[in-house]
């Protein structure tokens, strides 16, 4: 079971540290290329918190999911790998650390500061609404009804093909 644990830690910061990069590099470059304008760019980076904010909440409801239905995790053992890896939320960082720690935090927190701007939300919130999301996931199972072959075409038996006499 350390084994399932294990490669859902290396999912979850491997998903989340591509969410980072995206949202700390690529798109604010992304943005001064194509909107040079300072409001304007401020505006498209207002959109871009929104759109990360919601995708972070899709993406741990999705991790949630992952958990249960393909690293057959109980929901013990999911809580204790998601607390292991969120354990950062609680301890002294030195100070090249604490700049992921923070991008981490602002995966969520960015998005909740635009629509409640008197409220700051501590580490322990934080960690409580991406658990909350991680656990809501379990209710989640996408699967296909069938799988698709190469040349499938969806229709029927072959007999059923209209034939073409000239």
């Amino acid at each position: 079971m350390v084994k399932h644990m294990s490669r859902m830690g290396c999912e979850i910061l491997l998903v989340v540290g591509i969410l980072i990069a995206l949202k700390n590099s690529f798109f604010p470059w992304i943005i001064s290329v194509w909107y040079p304008d300072p409001l304007l760019s401020e505006k498209m980076g207002e959109w871009t918190a929104i759109i990360v904010g919601v995708g972070t909440c899709l993406i741990y409801m999705g991790l949630g999911s992952a958990a249960k239905y393909v690293h057959s995790l109980t929901l013990s053992q999911m809580v204790g790998a998601f607390g292991l890896l969120h354990s950062a939320f609680f301890l002294p960082f030195p100070p090249w650390l604490s700049q992921i720690y923070r991008d981490w935090q602002g995966l969520l927190h960015d998005m909740l500061a635009l629509f409640l701007p008197e409220q700051m939300f501590t580490s322990t919130e934080l960690f409580c609404l991406f658990l909350a999301l991680f656990i809501l996931g379990r209710m989640f199972h996408v699967r296909e009804n069938e799988p698709k072959r190469l040349g499938d075409y969806g229709g029927g038996d072959e007999k059923n093909l209209p034939s073409s006499s000239i």
